[in-house]
């Protein structure tokens, strides 16, 4: 049976215990699908497109002050960060 945690639950952990969740999440993931890339990068593709930009334009956003630093920004980055350890 695969983990699960509900909203809430994740909102209320601190950001150690949230990447501890992903990190658990995407393993139960990988062996479920058989690759964790294809996944992250359907997260990835679904953010760019509820947000109407690029990965590379969140991050330029982050650094210049323009984009604010949001949870699903951090998850949105979380999954960035995994699918660039997971890709090479």
């Amino acid at each position: 049976m695969l983990h699960q945690i509900n909203s809430n639950t994740f909102a209320s952990l601190d950001a150690i215990s949230k990447k501890a969740e992903l990190e658990e999440f995407i393993g139960q993931t990988k062996l479920a699908n058989g690759s964790a890339t294809d996944y992250l990068m359907s997260k990835i593709t679904a953010y760019e497109k509820q947000f109407s930009t690029s990965s590379e334009e969140l991050k330029a956003g982050l650094v210049n002050g323009s984009i604010e630093e949001t949870e699903e920004i951090a998850a949105w980055l979380f999954y960035l960060d995994a699918y660039k350890s997971h890709a090479g």
